[in-house]
């Protein structure tokens, strides 16, 4: 199946959607990603299809000019290793995990899924505060007196 003129303007639309969801990539505008998809026409479909959607998601294609070449996938990172996030790419809670594939975050909620303990941090905090509070009233302290009173 060959690329047709009504395949190019809808991979146009596809690539300029990309480009503006995908996190890193500067926009491309429709007309000149329109002029390169449309040099592609009579060429595989899949292929094609294939190589819009590789270049449109990649922050490193800064033109629609990348999509004349075939798109070639950047190697598998080995398993493990990371490069670490960006300022503003990073997770709030672990600085240097990516925001939305924090490890850390992926094994704190799989603890809470696993452990009660974890499961609800506030409850046992809470749970602690009042045992505090039934040892100094056993032991014959006024919660009353003491800081802010006065």
């Amino acid at each position: 199946m060959t690329t047709t003129t009504r395949d190019a303007q809808a991979l146009t639309y596809l690539a300029t959607r990309l480009r503006d969801e995908t996190h890193g990539c500067a926009k491309w505008d429709q007309n000149g990603t329109y002029a390169v998809i449309a040099e592609l026409v009579g060429q595989n479909l899949a292929e094609t299809t294939h190589r819009v959607i590789g270049h449109a998601t990649d922050p490193e294609a800064r033109t629609p000019g990348a999509i004349r070449r075939p798109f070639v996938p950047q190697r598998a990172e080995e398993p493990g290793r990371r490069q670490p996030a960006k300022a503003g790419e990073d997770c709030r809670r672990h600085p240097g995990e990516y925001v939305g594939s924090c490890r850390a975050c992926a094994v704190d909620e799989l603890s809470a899924e696993t452990d009660p303990v974890l499961d609800d941090d506030r409850s046992a905090g809470q749970a602690l505060l009042a045992s505090i509070r039934a040892r100094r009233q056993d032991s014959g302290e006024d919660s009353s007196s003491g800081a802010g009173a006065g």
